[in-house]
């Protein structure tokens, strides 16, 4: 029963094998303390989290890596910029008014765009502050981890 359940786990990783890792450029001059909310991934697929990083930005937002923009449009009286890095990550900023075009490149350090507010009923959580999140097929990932600025687990016990 444990090789068959093994053997099942190691299918699995095969058919969405993760991307090989990348180190990404800040979309904003940020540190520790820029970051107003911090990742916290559900406990079940479709359970409550917070699946990105919410950043002060009150300046324009740079791409933190080379890739394509896959989106770019209204979402939930929010605007939403969707960039897929050449190593297949998807990185969404949100509230983000760019004026890139879908199926555009973007270079590392490329202007992105900026800070905007929601539209109608929009409340954001955070003043001036813009969501960050990556994923891949297997799902959200903290975009801290692209920063070498998570800090390494600790048993206590």
């Amino acid at each position: 029963m444990h090789k068959l359940l093994a053997l099942i786990i190691l299918l699995a990783s095969l058919a969405h094998p993760l991307p090989e890792p990348e180190a990404f450029g800040t979309p904003v001059p940020f540190r520790q303390e820029s970051i107003e909310r911090e990742f916290s991934p559900p406990s079940a697929r479709f359970a409550p989290g917070h699946r990105g990083i919410d950043i002060k930005a009150p300046t324009p937002l740079q791409s933190p890596v080379l890739g394509t923009v896959t989106f770019r449009g209204l979402v939930n009286n929010r605007m939403v910029l969707t960039i897929r890095s050449d190593h297949g990550y998807l990185l969404s900023f949100e509230p983000l008014c760019s004026e890139l075009e879908v199926g555009g490149r973007v270079t590392r350090g490329q202007l992105i765009g900026s800070f905007c507010a929601g539209e109608g009923d929009y409340e954001p959580h955070c003043e001036s502050c813009v969501h960050f999140s990556v994923r891949t097929a297997r799902g959200y990932l903290n975009p801290l981890l692209f920063y070498r600025m998570l800090r390494p687990s600790v048993l206590l016990a």
